[in-house]
């Protein structure tokens, strides 16, 4: 399965401790940084097959405030996980 966003924003923001929401995110954006809250959510939807690039200084500043690095954010998609799944027996 493909991922749906081209960069890893809304996974890490719903990484945040439960006190942060996404609304405290983008005040600070806007209050501290200067990006309009508009630009943060285009930002966090942008569509794997979507030509538009965040520029890398604005990708910095969400690394930043996300406490992630610049690859997190910036991954194709998460580790695929692997289950064991035990065979049936027969009786």
């Amino acid at each position: 399965m493909l991922p749906r966003f081209k960069y890893q924003i809304n996974h890490y923001l719903s990484l945040q401790p439960g006190h942060i929401a996404v609304d405290d995110v983008r005040k600070l954006l806007e209050a501290r940084y200067g990006i309009a809250q508009e630009v943060f959510n285009s930002d966090r939807f942008i569509a794997q097959e979507d030509e538009r690039e965040i520029p890398k200084e604005r990708l910095e500043i969400y690394a930043r405030v996300l406490n992630v690095s610049l690859e997190q954010l910036t991954l194709a998609s998460e580790p695929e996980l692997v289950y064991y799944i035990a065979p049936k027996q027969n009786r």
